[in-house]
């Protein structure tokens, strides 16, 4: 046998030894792999449900207080009788979409039951209802071979000051097969919904479901440990979490991951590797003195690529060879894929960042308006003492003119934090439009062009800025969403006669002055644009939009005595025609009276200041000292 030959075989003989160790190694370490992803894929998707689950509460608790107002429900509720508010909860139970609504008097006495699943007797819901008061719970759980995720909410009649307690209301959404297939589609996962160890409803066939109620009282909501199960042949990580707030934890949802499913390729990868792995044994002797030189170095380049990006290195240098083969488009290919890794993870910050500073505005704001009252504070002091022929006289009002700009600039952080105090007072909308454009390019996006137009001797209103810089905000996000690859946002202020008819008897004048948004956006066919205002309605994707934008917008506009229309058509953009009373229609002064009164802070009580902020507590004392009076603070 010659050297060639035995250096040849002790080479196959060597390769063949470690490709199988290696095969080995890797099988059992893809298998521990898969079992840590599967892990940390349920503790992902448990987070995941409870975000969904935190906003199905947070949307069941805001329906059940919208109806828990209804002012028709409230006045059947005094009526006492159950007939009545048997048939008038019905249209309020179809509006709420829920499963289950329940009306129960101050004794918690059933007045109105209606369901959607297995009828429900009296006797039982009052035990439920009356056990939920009990425990004062607002959010509870009811079982009665249905089980409902259920919302309370106390009705009262009255103003704030003579409340008298009608009864409660309960809307239920009931756990059903269609909720599980929903957060199968959420976790990625089969589900199953356990009460008190029995399983309720699941994505399991019978037999399957069948088998998993003899293992659910072993998992423990909560824990991270999670538990393998063999359900049908097949094995699965499981993991629960706890619904309920009891001790006890007596609703769980019970997510799985398929261990044989997630594994099924490693079977086939064994059997290709090892094919593949024998004739490369066979190949690799006569190939490697002539590929290595060749493969081998891009290769090497590549992988330590890949080991860059792990690390969070996105500009790791990557030269592709000028030879058109495999090597050069795959790592051509990873180039191009970690370019869009970066700008993804950009994108990410930008959200992250935008979000932060949406909080920090808020917090800033309220700080800085304590500052800028000290100083507009003080500078009105300063123009009291000093003649205003005085040089002097000029510099302190320049400084409560700064006061007056930075004053401004609270609102639009406030605004933008949505933390505003409401403030009404005379105001030109335009001149407010005109004020956000800055920050109106930087929250619709560059690629939408922003135009804001006025008529000469714009009439003002009497309204709160802050609530109109609102409106035009939440209008010009819902254009940006309606215009995804760029167009033309145009807010126009005009003064407009309004017919009397048109608006209903209780409208108080004709005279208003209209603030026209319009988009050139994808616009709204008449069954969307007929919902619009409606709370909790949306077009948007799950997780893009509450659905509260519109209602604010409607709701603003209805308090300040004015009214919204809106045009739109399929393709052709949107416009809203936001509609202001005129502000001397709503504030005119009374016969012999002038539209200001000034009234001086002088007098000889003693007042008593209570203020946390040192700098404002002094600046009170000493405007009220001024005055005369005496002052404890």
């Amino acid at each position: 046998m010659g050297l060639r030959t035995r250096l040849l075989i002790s080479l196959v003989i060597i390769t063949a030894t470690l490709t199988t160790a290696a095969l080995l190694i890797v099988r059992q370490n893809v298998r521990v792999h898969v079992q840590k992803d599967l892990a940390a894929s349920l503790e992902n998707s448990a987070e995941t449900f409870q975000e969904v689950q935190r906003r199905r509460e947070l949307d069941g608790q805001r329906t059940a207080e919208l109806i828990a107002n209804v002012p028709v429900l409230k006045a059947v509720m005094t009526t006492r009788h159950a007939a009545t508010i048997q048939d008038a909860s019905n249209d309020l139970w179809r509006m709420a979409g829920a499963d289950l609504l329940l009306v129960a008097d101050p004794q918690g006495q059933v007045m109105g039951l209606h369901t959607t699943g297995p009828e429900m007797s009296v006797g039982e819901a009052e035990q439920l209802v009356r056990g939920s008061l009990l425990a004062a719970r607002r959010t509870d759980w009811w079982h009665d071979g249905q089980l409902y995720e259920v919302f309370l909410r106390p009705v009262y009649s009255g103003d704030a000051g003579e409340r008298n307690f009608l009864g409660t209301l309960a809307v239920g959404y009931a756990i059903n097969t269609s909720l599980a297939e929903q957060m199968a589609r959420i976790v990625d996962g089969p589900v199953a919904f356990c009460y008190r160890d029995r399983v309720i409803v699941s994505t399991f066939d019978s037999p399957r479901q069948k088998q998993l109620q003899t293992v659910a009282g072993a998992l423990h909501p909560g824990s991270r440990q999670a538990v393998e199960l063999s359900l049908g042949g097949e094995t699965f990580l499981a993991a629960a979490v706890q619904l309920d707030n009891g001790p006890d934890g007596s609703v769980q949802l019970l997510m799985l991951k398929s261990y044989d499913r997630a594994t099924v390729f490693l079977r086939r990868l064994n059997w290709l590797v090892l094919f593949v792995g024998g004739a490369a044994v066979l190949l690799g002797a006569v190939l490697v003195s002539l590929t290595s030189h060749r493969y081998s170095r891009p290769l090497a380049e590549l992988l330590t690529g890949v080991r860059a990006l792990e690390k969070g290195d996105f500009i790791y240098p990557l030269q592709a060879s000028s030879k058109h083969d495999e090597v050069t488009e795959l790592t051509s290919a990873f180039d191009r894929m970690r370019k869009s890794l970066q700008e993804g993870q950009a994108r990410m910050v930008n959200a992250a960042r935008m979000e932060a500073v949406g909080q920090l505005a808020g917090g800033v704001a309220h700080d800085f308006n304590n500052f800028v009252t000290i100083i507009k504070g003080y500078s009105d002091l300063l123009l009291m003492k000093i003649d205003p022929q005085d040089p002097i006289a000029g510099y302190a009002d320049q400084i409560k003119k700064a006061g007056d700009r930075a004053a401004g600039v609270t609102r639009q952080l406030l605004a933008f934090s949505r933390k505003q105090m409401l403030q009404p007072q005379l105001v030109e909308v335009h001149a407010l439009a005109a004020n956000m454009s800055k920050m109106l390019r930087v929250l619709i996006g560059e690629d939408i062009e922003v135009k804001i137009t006025s008529e000469a001797g714009l009439r003002k209103v009497l309204a709160d800025p802050g609530q109109i810089e609102q409106v035009v905000m939440n209008l010009a996000v819902n254009a940006r969403d309606a215009m995804p690859t760029g167009g033309r946002l145009l807010i126009e202020t005009t003064n407009v006669e309004v017919p009397s008819a048109a608006m209903g008897a209780s409208q108080a004048t004709t005279r208003y002055v209209k603030m026209a948004v319009s988009d050139t956006g994808c616009g709204m066919p008449p069954e969307v644009k007929a919902q619009i205002f409606q709370p909790f309605f949306t077009t948007k994707a799950v997780g893009k939009g509450t659905g509260l934008g519109l209602s604010i917008v409607e709701n603003i506009v209805r308090k300040n005595g004015g009214f919204v229309t809106v045009d739109s058509e399929v393709g052709r953009g949107t416009t809203f025609n936001i509609f202001f009373p005129e502000a001397a229609a709503l504030a005119s002064p009374a016969e012999g009276e002038t539209e200001h009164r000034h009234l001086a802070l002088t007098g000889r009580e003693t007042v008593l200041v209570v203020e946390d902020e040192d700098a404002l507590r002094a600046l009170a004392r000493e405007s009220l000292r001024l005055g005369g009076y005496q002052v404890v603070d």
